[in-house]
């Protein structure tokens, strides 16, 4: 496809972090970068890059849009845009906003949402996306084109994105605390703390490679580490006695739960 001329509005965490994948996994298109806090895009120095102070000029210079501004900043940031979205791919990470609520706002253009996580920095993003009906073959190229190289992407129905964002957007903070608290025993044990971090980093991310590139189910690999009376096996039974599976369970219920929240009291400010 032609080169994909892409504007970000909003250069947060999530804004930053598919900003720089894209330049790390090589993108040739062009990036247009808004954000209001101008400290936020000083570092970005690429040839492929241009930043500026207005969303609507952001736009303007755009084929597709991301916005990546946080869901109660979205109506505004949608206002400031104006006109210039008609006819246009606008794709929102806010959570909690619909397709349809979506349409209402930015009339002409052409709708998608993706939820995305951090780790679409360094190429290993979850990600999932649902799409309105207006939504062309050549906009479903360039979705895949932007966020594909990002990790891994899904197509889902929009009812599915809630569950989707508690559980994938969320969890790579509940896997750091394990990744951290790795480190600190290996820490107390006379670990250096740096190797302590490489250690405990790599089991997580291997771990996970294995379940990507092994055709064995989670369960499977289980029997695969632990051995019948062994250390696993000690091990796997303390958390089995204190509900591990059930507490992680809980937490993307908490985070589903509070999604659910936040999006009523948007719907609410909107009224």
């Amino acid at each position: 496809m032609d080169e994909i001329k892409l504007g970000i509005i909003g250069v947060g965490n999530i804004g930053s972090s598919i900003a720089n994948g894209l330049l790390w996994s090589g993108f040739k298109g062009r990036i247009i970068l808004c954000d209001k806090h101008p400290e936020k895009v000083e570092n970005f120095h690429s040839d492929f890059v241009e930043v500026v102070s207005e969303a609507a000029l952001a736009t303007g210079k755009s084929d597709v849009i991301i916005l990546a501004v946080k869901p109660h900043a979205v109506k505004d940031a949608i206002a400031e845009i104006g006109s210039s979205i008609k006819g246009k791919l606008l794709i929102s990470l806010a959570a909690g906003i619909t397709l349809g609520e979506l349409e209402g706002l930015a009339k002409g253009a052409r709708i998608c949402r993706v939820m995305p996580n951090v780790n679409c920095k360094v190429l290993e993003g979850a990600m999932a996306y649902a799409i309105s009906g207006t939504i062309t073959e050549t906009d479903h190229q360039a979705i895949r084109e932007i966020f594909g190289r990002l990790g891994t992407l899904i197509k889902v129905k929009e009812n599915q994105i809630d569950i989707i964002t508690a559980a994938c957007a969320s969890s790579p903070a509940y896997v750091f605390l394990i990744i951290q608290k790795l480190k600190e025993i290996l820490e107390e044990n006379g670990i250096d703390s740096d190797s302590a971090q490489k250690l405990a980093a790599q089991a997580v991310a291997g771990s996970g490679k294995m379940v990507l590139e092994s055709e064995l189910t989670p369960p499977e690999l289980i029997n695969v580490v632990k051995t019948k009376g062994g250390k696993t096996e000690a091990g796997l039974k303390i958390l089995e006695k204190r509900n591990f599976a059930a507490v992680l369970e809980e937490a993307i219920k908490a985070a589903d739960k509070r999604a659910k929240e936040l999006k009523i009291g948007l719907q609410n400010l909107q009224k």
